[in-house]
């Protein structure tokens, strides 16, 4: 194989990743969820803060979704950035259990990958303030 085939095949299994990443997400699996992070990743997203470790990241994700359980996200673009590191444009709507207010983001996601395909890092950024829908 090439180099820039066995390229092609890297970014496109890095790209798989984080599409079964989001996939877990969306059908709130958490033990899915919790096997694509290494014990240290680090999420940092303008919706809902920073969290340092696996426990924290799990923590904060299931706080998330207990509000917003009905949460609806989808890729609009999804594509290797790096060897190691996938961006993807997304938007989502979602409403409250708390509030019954409906929220509509939409950003850029940047996911980091260790050599062995898990992730150490996320950086969400939202392209709008959210809102409601």
């Amino acid at each position: 194989m090439s180099n820039l085939s066995a390229q092609r095949a890297a970014t496109s299994d890095i790209v798989d990743i984080v599409e079964r990443y989001h996939a877990a997400m969306n059908a709130l699996d958490f033990k899915a969820l919790e096997r694509f992070l290494t014990e240290t990743a680090v999420y940092v997203s303008d919706g809902v803060g920073v969290f340092e470790g696996r426990d924290k990241i799990m923590a904060g994700f299931r706080a998330y979704f207990a509000e917003y359980g009905d949460q609806v996200a989808t890729d609009e673009t999804i594509e290797a950035i790096s060897d190691r590191a996938v961006r993807s444009v997304w938007k989502l709507n979602a409403t409250s259990a708390k509030t019954g207010v409906k929220l509509a983001r939409s950003g850029e996601e940047t996911v980091f990958l260790d050599r062995n395909g898990f992730i150490e890092k996320v950086i969400v950024r939202d392209r709008t303030p959210a809102n409601e829908a």
